[in-house]
């Protein structure tokens, strides 16, 4: 049977198509789902959202949420689906910043989309995706695990920059008003976190709810006068508790070219689970 796609304008259409199926392999796909649902709550109307099937059977999904590139899903035969995604897509008119997924399926998506549209495919980052079964707590790091306050928002904000800054965000993801918007959905949903040492903020970071049963830790952020001082490790160790104590599985991203986070992370029981790639698509 031919590969269809299907574009959808609504998002709870397309949420009730395709997270159950994503969702089989959700700790790959655990960044589309955590995207997933935060388009459910959101009013945006300039997202796109995708799917291709073989039947009734789903193939692969996309969603993106401008400023940021999109977002594909493989529920397990992602590969197959990528042509018909590039064709469909470009007959629509979209015009698309960049990709990430999985490497296989983002190199094979990049491939097929710069076949068909004049635009130069250059690598925005190398991510590995991670897993934590049992936290190995780490040894004599002074410091405890609060819950961030919305009175400290213009610090976190500061703190949120300089950790785009740090990962080499694209300058629209380090405008502010974005990142504060950012900041303050972590804080009214309470997932956003200080290290603190004798009542002072040494580090910063969020544990995300994927779903009812995972959990993604991101953002962690030390200023550079902290550093050194193994908080990031303490606060990544305390968060992937929090998230295994609720039962939930966890995980995090780490940039492949960074020697210290990869090593880092394995130290507190962190095991690799596959590689990721983002991309660019620059016009010609």
């Amino acid at each position: 049977m031919k590969l269809h796609t299907e574009i959808y304008e609504d998002a709870a259409s397309f949420a009730d198509a395709v997270m159950k199926p994503v969702a089989k392999r959700a700790i790959a796909n655990n960044t589309f789902l955590g995207v997933l649902e935060r388009t459910l709550r959101s009013k945006n109307a300039d997202h796109l959202r995708a799917a291709v099937w073989d039947g009734d059977q789903l193939v692969l999904a996309a969603l993106m949420t401008p400023p940021y590139v999109l977002n594909i899903a493989d529920p397990g035969r992602g590969r197959e689906g990528v042509v018909p995604l590039a064709d469909a897509l470009a007959n629509h008119g979209y015009a698309l910043p960049g990709c990430v997924s999985e490497t296989p399926t983002a190199d094979a998506f990049a491939a097929a989309w710069s076949a068909r549209h004049p635009v130069r495919v250059e690598l925005e980052h190398r991510h590995l995706l991670y897993q934590c079964e049992s936290v190995i707590e780490p040894h004599a790091i002074e410091g405890r695990l609060v819950r961030a306050q919305p009175a400290n928002v213009e610090r976190h904000v500061d703190w949120e920059v300089g950790f785009a800054i740090d990962i080499d965000a694209p300058s629209d993801q380090r405008e502010r008003t974005l990142v504060e918007q950012r900041v303050r959905r972590w804080l009214d949903a309470g997932v956003l976190f200080d290290w603190k040492v004798k009542d002072t903020a040494t580090a910063h970071g969020v544990v995300l709810p994927i779903g009812k049963d995972g959990a993604r830790v991101l953002a962690i952020y030390t200023p550079p006068e902290k550093r050194g001082r193994g908080y990031a490790q303490a606060m990544t160790a305390a968060l992937t508790q929090r998230a295994l104590d609720e039962g939930r599985w966890c995980t995090l991203f780490t940039d492949a070219d960074n020697p210290i986070t990869n090593k880092i992370y394995p130290r507190i029981g962190y095991r690799l689970i596959s590689p990721y790639t983002s991309f660019r698509f620059r016009p010609l």
